[in-house]
Order: C-alpha cells, then structure tokens, then sequence
C-alpha cells in the first residue's frame, strides 16, 4: 500500500509517489551505468544510513562511499 512509501516530511501521498518513481528511476540507471553495488549503497544511503554505515557494511573505506557516491550522482545528473 501507499503508507510504505509515505514520508510524513512529504506534503501529500502523490508528492511520495512520484519521489519514489524518481528514485526507482535512478536506481535502475545506477544499476545499468555503474553495478549493483554502486545501487546497494545508494538504497542504503537514501534509506537514511550514514557514509560510516554503509562503509562498514560494504568493509569500505568512507573515502570509497565518497567516491562511489560521486559516480552515482554524474549518472543520475546525466
């Protein structure tokens, strides 16, 4: 239902909707431009994880997640 995808800091349900489409959107340009890892961190990372946390998940450095969330902004840019 919709209340999985509903963020009380979202003005209305729609407004959630369409974040989410945005961000299914640029996971699968993640996926296809860099690799699963690369969209693994980025879930972790919207999902509200910090730079430190998602380091040690991955046995990463947080200069690694720096770099690899560069990546992933050009392709989402692009």
């Amino acid at each position: 239902g919709i209340s999985e995808y509903y963020d009380p800091r979202m003005s209305n349900p729609e407004e959630a909707l369409i974040n989410r489409q945005m961000i299914e959107s640029h996971r699968h340009r993640i996926r296809e431009k860099l690799n699963s890892r690369h969209a693994e961190v980025f879930d972790l990372l919207m999902d509200g994880s910090k730079r430190r946390e998602v380091a040690r998940i991955h046995g990463l450095t947080t200069g690694q997640i720096t770099a690899m969330l560069a990546r992933i902004r050009e392709v989402v840019a692009d």
